[in-house]
């Protein structure tokens, strides 16, 4: 099992010294296991060169494989670990960056009182694509992330997060109680980070709306800037809103309600471990004494 992961550790992180150091090896430790590993199978697994590590075609088919198995190990330790009454493991987790900020700090908080042996690993993802991305790689083992159509996926919704449309303080369409999405298009639109592939940018496209010109920003907190300073007007989810500074800035629902579902994803739920499943249910708690 440990070549196994040091084979796995290896192609994620596309670095001999990064796995050693994540698995608590030396460089010369991994190598020399993955050497044992290819030696056993007859085959080679990686290619190494200076700009890191590949896999071949026979580690193409090898790596899904020897991941799974590498899950089901993890499980196995886990399920042994509860028949004995101890409630042990690691969560490796990926989030975008309003749940990390959000919500995250207080979920952990929460849950590491209640499972103190459970140990949680946060990845940030910069877009939620990522995030599925690294949930169908196997590199994390539950992942926050909006509406997705991927059937290997065990998604529970959250929470429904309102589309807020947010205005420059004295704006023309500060008159507005409820914004149509029509009065976007005379503006000058600030495109947020978080919804530049989905929520915002897939709504104007849905109801064929386009600026006069538009921004694109890295960050929330630059859109909002943005916005303040009379560079454009936006949409942001509530969740994004909800605790930023917002002098100088005029915030309005839309004309028609909209909003973006965020969940908690999992692989296919044969993979799923005690303690991944213990902090879905935690979250999913959680998130529901929020409402």
């Amino acid at each position: 099992m440990q070549k196994y992961l040091a084979f796995i550790k290896t192609v994620e992180t596309g670095n001999l010294t990064k796995a050693a150091e994540q698995l608590g090896y030396t460089q010369s430790g991994i190598s020399h296991m993955l050497n044992s590993l290819e030696e056993e199978l007859g085959f080679s697994l990686l290619i190494r060169n200076r700009s890191g590590v590949y896999l071949t075609s026979n580690g193409e088919l090898i790596y899904p494989i020897l991941r799974e198995i590498s899950q089901q190990y993890t499980r196995l330790q886990q399920v042994a670990a509860e028949i004995c009454g101890m409630q042990t493991g690691i969560v490796r987790i990926g989030t975008f960056t309003s749940v990390a900020i959000k919500w995250l700090p207080r979920i952990m908080r929460g849950f590491k009182e209640e499972f103190p042996n459970i140990q949680l690993q946060i990845r940030d993802a910069a877009y939620y694509e990522e995030v599925e991305e690294w949930l169908e790689r196997g590199m994390i083992d539950c992942g926050f992330t909006v509406e997705t159509s991927r059937k290997t996926f065990l998604a529970t919704p959250l929470i429904e997060d309102r589309l807020l449309a947010i205005l420059p303080a004295g704006h023309p369409l500060c008159s507005y109680e409820k914004l149509p999405l029509a009065a976007f298009r005379n503006e000058t639109f600030i495109l947020p980070s978080e919804g530049a592939h989905h929520d915002v940018g897939k709504l104007l496209e849905h109801s064929s709306i386009l600026a006069k010109s538009s921004l694109s920003t890295s960050s929330d907190y630059a859109a909002i800037a943005m916005v303040k300073n009379g560079l454009g007007i936006s949409i942001l989810p509530e969740l994004v809103l909800n605790g930023y500074p917002m002098e100088g800035v005029e915030i309005r629902e839309l004309e028609k309600h909209r909003s973006r579902t965020i969940y908690i994803a999992t692989q296919a739920l044969k993979y799923v471990s005690p303690a991944t499943q213990r902090f879905v249910d935690y979250v999913r708690c959680w998130v529901a004494a929020q409402i």
